[in-house]
């Protein structure tokens, strides 16, 4: 049996997660310019942008103005900080535009070896059959998406000031994700019921004998 070697990039295709899938447009940065700050973060903590090497439109923003890429002396991209030569002027506008991607490989195979697991054939998510690898990989969904919503919880409460206001969109976001862990993991269960059923009543051997009593067909003389 062929194994299921594309497992990571198609679990990856189904949760639109690829170097380029996400577009993140002119989105601020906090904390706001004083004049002295030369360190700023984005919100999206695993950019696939890196400030340094950043083309056009991609790159930070003062004012509406795109800077050089030797504006930028020091890049996070996994935690998104990023550190500018020079300060901005307090009052000034800082906006970034970049590609974010939520997970790396690691985590989408912790994911399918949860599916495989979930499925009762052990931990190898390669080997899991044709059939099963439609459940396998919407169970893999939800516990990413599981993973986003506490993922953004955190986030929020590490990232905010009790003063602060958490941006609305980001609520949004984080109960998005949870109302689609759920889905999915209700389409996990459908898929993997119908792999196993037939006409919604479990499959049986269609070979098996099946013993009681028969009626006598012998004319009565």
């Amino acid at each position: 049996m062929a194994n299921w070697d594309s497992a990571v990039s198609d679990l990856r295709q189904q949760l639109s997660d690829g170097p380029t899938d996400k577009y993140c447009w002119r989105k601020p940065v906090f904390p706001n310019p004083n004049g002295k700050n030369v360190t700023f973060k984005t919100f999206d903590y695993r950019r696939a942008t890196d400030f340094r090497q950043a083309v056009s439109p991609l790159g930070v923003y003062i004012n509406g103005n795109l800077l050089p890429t030797s504006a930028i002396v020091l890049d996070g991209i996994d935690t998104g900080d990023f550190t500018l030569a020079v300060p901005p002027q307090d009052g000034d506008t800082i906006e970034t535009t970049y590609y974010d991607q939520w997970f790396i490989d690691d985590e989408l195979t912790t994911f399918l070896t949860s599916a495989s697991n979930w499925l009762t054939l052990g931990a190898d998510f390669t080997s899991i059959p044709g059939g099963l690898q439609p459940s396998a990989k919407a169970y893999a969904t939800s516990e990413a998406y599981k993973k986003l919503a506490i993922k953004y919880s955190q986030r929020t409460s590490e990232t905010y000031r009790v003063e602060d206001a958490m941006d609305p969109k980001t609520q949004q976001a984080i109960g998005s994700f949870q109302s689609m862990a759920t889905a999915f993991r209700k389409e996990a269960k459908d898929l993997r019921d119908e792999y196993y059923t037939r006409s919604g009543q479990s499959l049986q051997p269609l070979n098996v004998s099946i013993a009681g009593r028969v009626k006598s067909t012998t004319p009565v003389t």
